[in-house]
């Protein structure tokens, strides 16, 4: 087998990459780079088949690891202590130790490149960044026991998390028992490497024994101490804001959050109060404890990784419903902010996202014109892979309503913001949040536009990454367009160019604003053979009307339909969207109780 082509940069303390320069084996050191910048360019110029960084780590990124993916490279970090391996996990980069030897680091980066080679699909760019398979993990059961620093080594290389949209496998990124209440974060499975069982220096041959060898590993060196401490630990997480303090503090009972099941008779048991003003803000909530991160100088001391410990909810995937719609403001943001809410009143637990990279509107429909964009910093600790189930939890606005409520993550405050949205962070947000609600409800924008590669001669950002990713991953696609003259067109060939983006996806046309005035005296009976005539094949499924006055009010009041007029014609078409969870029951909309907005966390 031809060597492995590899760019580094910097060197570990054993100056391993030196020895693998001088001794060319299984890979071959082609450049090393002082900096990263220097190692993207050559990755991108196809000189190299893997990149390790051996320095500079924590400059590394979820964006800059997709980024290499899509160029077919493959990364492999070495890190010092265990926060760092867990972020440089959950950013899509294998990660070893700064005590790895030539020979495993060999290895690793071996089987990651193989790995690579059998994987097809595209996240963030281009190329999905899954976890290369941790055959150098396995070598103990056909080798003698490893060295103290080997076994470091093999306990921290371990599956980062995928930038690619796939079905979820929790992985615990500290093993099984590395502490209770472990953050799962989202995977993707492998494609199945095929073994030979005559040739026992394949690097792939032993990927089956991966997971339970790492675990087995970590709960004999990482686990030793921490099994015999109390379970009242102490827990804590990473407040971004500068100048925060360590403030430890105890592991309380799982909050009331987004990240729980509503009980479905909650809303209609403890409504808000009448007495509140509308929208009200409620007190600003405690800053995220902080901690500094504990130096990996044993094995027993890497169990301080718990402050990912969080309520999640590991066997949990909610469904991805996504709004589009052409240019023209169509009334997306209206449906989706109703649709939300007639499944929360529902007694689901829901979770709203405002990905419209062009025109966010979701927080002033709903008269939060004080918010900022928790959506962008969610992705901004998504791209950094310090974005964990509490800090998630805690970014979240709570909106309570007549009848429940929903959790929102509002959009970008200005457009020229929009390379705040990254794909590769995008995936990981979406993935977390199916993960913390029964539903997810994401505004797109409208542009469908993927031409970056004939602007620039590189890998490029793309302006509408975040909702050309939201959309590969939805579970259903609600395609909303005006029903007049002006509207349906536009959507036919928006219809035309979202069907070609995404063929095998699930999409249901809903035309809003239908009337007379517009459309004839029989305007669905209009619409339907007209867009029989020229549209789609996909049929229009629902079709709701025109009615001003309603929304206009729903507007100023910074308030939702079934509390503003819950039987209204408007109201009782978007609950028919989803007739399965949606009760129509009129009883269940108080118009006189008012919404308020509360921080979570």
């Amino acid at each position: 087998m031809s060597p492995v082509t590899v760019v580094a940069v910097g060197d570990t303390p054993a100056a391993v990459i030196a020895e693998l320069e001088n001794n060319r084996g299984a890979l071959h050191i082609v450049r090393r780079c002082p900096e990263l910048a220097e190692l993207l360019a050559a990755c991108q110029n196809g000189l190299a088949q893997a990149a390790v960084v051996a320095e500079g780590a924590d400059e590394l990124s979820a964006t800059l690891v997709d980024r290499l993916a899509a160029v077919g490279v493959s990364v492999v970090a070495v890190a010092t202590t265990a926060e760092a391996a867990q972020r440089l996990r959950s950013i899509g980069a294998g990660v070893v130790t700064e005590h790895v030897s030539a020979e495993l680091l060999a290895q690793v980066v071996t089987a990651a490149v193989q790995s690579r080679k059998q994987l097809d699909g595209a996240g963030g760019y281009a190329v999905p960044a899954r976890a290369p398979t941790d055959v150098a993990a396995s070598r103990g059961a056909h080798a003698s026991t490893p060295t103290k620093p080997q076994a470091d080594a093999m306990a921290l290389t371990a599956a980062p998390e995928s930038t690619a949209p796939a079905t979820p496998e929790h992985l615990d990124a500290t093993g099984e028992e590395a502490g209770h209440n472990a953050v799962k974060h989202n995977a993707v499975k492998h494609n199945t490497v095929k073994h030979n069982t005559a040739d026992t220096t394949d690097p792939t041959q032993h990927a089956s024994l991966w997971e339970r060898t790492r675990r087995r590993l970590r709960r004999r060196d990482w686990t030793q101490e921490d099994e015999t401490k109390p379970e009242t630990t102490k827990e804590t997480e990473t407040d971004p804001s500068p100048g925060s303090t360590p403030l430890p503090r105890p592991t309380p009972d799982p909050p009331k959050s987004a990240l729980h099941k509503p009980d479905p008779l909650k809303p209609a048991l403890s409504r808000p109060s009448q007495s509140k003003p509308a929208l009200s803000r409620a007190a600003p909530s405690a800053p995220e404890p902080a901690t500094a991160p504990a130096a990996l100088s044993s094995p027993a001391a890497a169990p301080a990784v718990t402050a990912e410990a969080t309520p999640a909810l590991p066997g949990r995937t909610g469904m991805l419903v996504a709004l589009w719609g052409p240019i023209g403001s169509p009334g997306r943001t209206t449906v989706a902010i109703n649709l939300a809410a007639e499944q929360a009143a529902a007694g689901r637990s829901v979770l709203v996202i405002d990905a419209d990279s062009y025109g966010a509107s979701i927080g002033a429909a709903l008269g939060l014109l004080e918010e900022s964009a928790s959506f962008a910093q969610a992705c901004r600790a998504a791209d950094q892979g310090t974005l964990s189930a509490v800090r998630f939890t805690n970014i979240l606005t709570k909106v309570v309503f007549s009848a429940g409520t929903f959790s929102l993550l509002t959009g970008l405050t200005r457009a020229d913001r929009w390379p705040e949205l990254r794909a590769a962070a995008v995936a990981r947000v979406v993935a977390l949040a199916r993960e913390s609600a029964d539903l997810v409800v994401v505004d797109c924008g409208f542009s469908l536009e993927n031409d970056e590669e004939l602007s620039y001669d590189t890998v490029a950002p793309r302006r509408n990454g975040a909702t050309l990713t939201v959309l590969a991953q939805a579970d259903i696609i609600y395609a909303v367009g005006s029903g007049d003259p002006v509207g349906i067109p536009r959507l036919i060939r928006g219809m035309n160019e979202l069907q070609a983006a995404f063929p095998a996806a699930r999409i249901d046309v809903v035309v809003n604003k239908v009337r007379r005035q517009a459309a004839g005296r029989a305007p669905e009976k209009a619409l339907a053979q007209a867009w029989e005539r020229f549209g789609p094949t996909a049929p229009i499924r629902h079709f709701l009307p025109w009615d001003p006055e309603i929304t206009d009010r729903a507007l100023l009041e910074g308030r939702l339909l079934l509390e503003v007029a819950p039987d209204s014609p408007l109201r009782r078409g978007i609950s028919r969207i989803d007739c399965a969870a949606v009760q129509e029951n009129s009883e269940s909309a108080v118009t006189s109780t008012t919404a308020a907005l509360q921080n979570q966390g």
